[in-house]
């Protein structure tokens, strides 16, 4: 019984651990996501009206504004 209290105490701890480096994974992947945004807004602005104009009514233009939502990005 003991050995497998232990065991189980393991599995949590490896199951935690787990865990918390998948949820560092996804901050990390988040940040970067986050970054390159910014940076596309910045080349965005960067483009002729038309061009904007074009990418604003394209149906890219609302997971661009889905993402910025989602990721706290204003």
């Amino acid at each position: 019984i003991e050995a497998a209290a232990s065991l189980t105490d393991e599995g949590n701890s490896v199951l935690e651990k787990a865990e918390q480096f998948a949820t560092e994974d996804q901050k990390d992947l988040k940040e970067e996501i986050k970054s390159v945004l910014l940076y596309m807004d910045q080349l965005l602005e960067n483009l002729p009206d038309e061009k904007i104009e074009e990418f604003a009514q394209s149906s890219y233009f609302e997971t661009y504004k889905k993402l910025f939502k989602e990721l706290g990005i204003s």
